[in-house]
């Protein structure tokens, strides 16, 4: 923002339908009441389905202008409004998150302050915990959160607003019978409306002034939007006066590339100094994270990072969609396929192979699930009942502990079982079958007797309309257990030498399948059998300055994320690593790369807290301690149930991802 110009705020709401549009007019008006500050209005969709209008009790349409991408480069800080009646409206929120989650996935909010609001008060439940989702996300944007008010102001320690409901006075019928906002109501929000300017000049010295005197006067020059830094997922920052940061004149420029500086030589008094003022700054409003003053690379942190990247698996340069990919990959030729037929096929129909040259290979071994005879629900087991019979391909009752305990009686007297898990969140009914079971059953009979014929398939990870019960990740729940294996692939000729290797170990077996890859990945798959190491990981690209670990449908996201920081950062290059087995997992492989980049960055869609990210961010800190140039970065889910409508703001996307790779590259 030029020096003496007002910030610029853009007020961003649902619709100009329903009374969120008058509460929305009177925030702008308490904005451009103060002078500090440029406010403009904008909606975020144009129209509501009638349906919906008339559960809202909607007030007449105001025309209002669309907020564009495009457009929200211009803004300096954003209010963004919140549709209410989420209860008898799911359409209008799924709208508002899928819009919302478009805007911010260009990055233009980045290191900007946000603030949240609603129209109405505690009449409508579910704020609370949009409004934590909100925030999280705000967090692991680098968006600055600015506190307004809630139905329980006091719930992320927010003392702007104290008593009362989210705008203290509810709503009143308007002259058409829709439900309006009172006076009250109105007159709050207006004052929240001078309380977000303030905070803005306070951030980016607007016209009156003020924090520029106070930073002058502190010895210090104001923060720019641009030097923000993600803030911390914890807790939501208090609107406070900011601290003053003290001096630090070898941390205010980057350190060039091609002059770094080694640890051992960094001077103490300067890192006291980085310390000192990184404590000051916790206490400010904007959370700009202190560089250690050591760091070799360039701060780059005004820049959205997406920039027309076609993100995701239907444009990834990992996939062999062609038969020369096959015939030049390295491990295929070491396994004697590459030169021969390849089909093209999805991870759906590999997976069908795969269990195809099992049966065709085994005799005594039998396919069974949730029905499978039919196809199974994603066609996975599809035609096999009728190339292999009913008596070795066969339906189930919805019993998954019936399934797992009649799977481990089956390998336990030399058969091989292939069992099917429907989706793996309903795992958990089986879990003290495959646990205390099939896992000890080696164990406990001093090796005379093993189910190591026993392989589980299950669906897994996020669909994008899954829900809580059709979306979860839960692997490590089972890496935690000696005794199995544990398997995720990424891909079609992954899944099926990885899932043919599973069936012929002489170990119970978890293959979790990417559900969203059943089709949206496609390659060249060798037509001939072929068995994927376990234990192994693969690294998918080589670089020289931080390894990204992912495994699943993740790679994906850490693949988009790793191709914006190589185009936003020229010089840098990084390591990606597909661990494909979970348990035992490939630490050597990883722990190389690590003392050769000196960084870390580990990702997973599970949540963060006690996730498979965890063990291996221990295991690399004993093995490379002093080899690592920053501490490692967890990119994951988060710490909630998978949400539906809000999926967009639980996903460790590719946004989220870069910011990790930048925050450990710019330490």
């Amino acid at each position: 923002m030029p020096a003496g110009s007002k910030p610029k705020i853009f007020v961003i709401y649902y619709s100009t339908y329903g009374h969120v549009h008058t509460v929305a007019q009177a925030i702008t008006k308490g904005l451009l009441k103060t002078n500090k500050v440029d406010a403009e209005l904008y909606q975020i969709a144009e129209t509501l389905p009638t349906e919906v209008l008339e559960k809202m009790h909607a007030a007449p349409k105001t025309t209002v202008p669309v907020i564009t991408p495009e457009k929200l480069t211009e803004a300096d800080g954003f209010l963004f409004g919140f549709p209410t009646r989420f209860g008898v409206a799911p359409a209008q929120v799924k709208a508002f998150f899928d819009a919302t989650g478009q805007l911010w996935s260009t990055g233009a909010l980045l290191g900007k302050p946000a603030g949240l609001f609603f129209s109405t008060g505690s009449q409508h439940g579910g704020q609370e915990s949009t409004a934590f989702t909100f925030l999280t996300h705000f967090a692991h944007h680098g968006i600055v959160y600015v506190p307004l008010g809630y139905a329980n102001p006091k719930m992320f320690g927010n003392e702007v607003v104290t008593g009362g409901s989210a705008w203290g006075a509810g709503t009143v019928a308007g002259p058409d019978g829709s439900r309006q906002p009172s006076a009250v109501e109105l007159e709050i929000a207006e004052t929240q409306g001078e309380k977000f300017a303030d905070v803005a000049v306070k951030l980016f010295g607007g016209s009156s002034g003020e924090a520029q005197k106070e930073a002058e006067k502190a010895g210090e020059a104001p923060v720019a939007a641009a030097a923000a830094a993600p803030a911390p997922a914890a807790a939501p920052v208090e609107e406070a006066k900011p601290a003053a940061v003290p001096a630090a004149p070898a941390a205010t420029a980057p350190v060039a590339k091609t002059d770094p500086i080694a640890p051992a030589t960094a001077n103490p008094a300067q890192k006291k100094s980085a310390r000192s003022g990184k404590a000051a700054i916790r206490g400010r409003l904007l959370p700009t994270a202190a560089r250690r003053l050591y760091s070799s690379v360039t701060e780059n942190d005004n820049v959205e990072p997406i920039r027309g990247l076609d993100l995701g698996v239907a444009h990834s340069k990992l996939l062999l969609r062609t038969v020369s990919a096959v015939r030049s990959n390295s491990e295929l030729r070491t396994l004697g396929v590459a030169e021969g037929e390849t089909r093209k096929m999805n991870m759906c129909q590999a997976v069908n192979d795969a269990m195809r040259h099992a049966l065709t290979t085994d005799e005594t071994s039998v396919v069974f699930g949730e029905d499978v005879a039919f196809g199974g629900v994603f066609r996975c087991s599809v035609g096999l009942a009728d190339d292999f019979g009913r008596e070795r391909i066969f339906n189930t009752p919805l019993t998954e502990q019936g399934i797992a305990g009649f799977a481990i009686g089956l390998a336990s007297m030399g058969h091989t079982a292939i069992a099917e898990i429907q989706f793996a969140d309903y795992i958990f009914p089986a879990f003290d079958q495959i646990v205390n079971e099939a896992a000890k059953y080696r164990y406990r009979s001093g090796n005379q007797f093993n189910v190591g014929g026993l392989t589980i398939r299950t669906p897994c990870s996020a669909v994008g309309h899954g829900g809580h019960y059709h979306s979860q990740s839960p692997e490590a729940f089972f890496a935690h257990v000696p005794g199995l294996k544990v398997l995720m692939p990424r891909s079609p000729v992954q899944a099926k030498g990885l899932l043919l290797a599973a069936i012929r170990d002489p170990n119970p077996t978890i293959v979790f399948e990417p559900k969203i890859l059943y089709r949206s990945a496609v390659e060249q798959v060798p037509v001939d059998e072929y068995e994927l190491p376990l234990s192994k990981a693969e690294v998918l690209k080589t670089g020289k300055d931080v390894t990204v670990v992912g495994y699943g449908s993740q790679i994906y996201a850490l693949e988009n994320a790793i191709q914006m920081i190589e185009r936003d950062m020229p010089g840098v290059t990084c390591e990606l690593i597909d661990l494909r087995t979970i348990l035992p997992y490939d630490a050597e492989t990883v722990a190389e790369s690590v003392n050769k980049t000196g960084r870390l960055v580990v990702a997973h869609e599970a949540p963060r807290t006690q996730g498979f990210a965890a063990e291996l961010a221990a295991e690399i800190q004993e093995r490379c301690f002093l080899r690592l140039e920053s501490p490692i970065q967890r990119v994951c889910g988060l710490f909630i149930p998978h949400p539906l409508v809000y999926e967009r703001f639980y996903m460790p996307c590719a946004v989220r991802t870069y910011e990790a790779i930048k925050n450990s590259l710019s330490y």
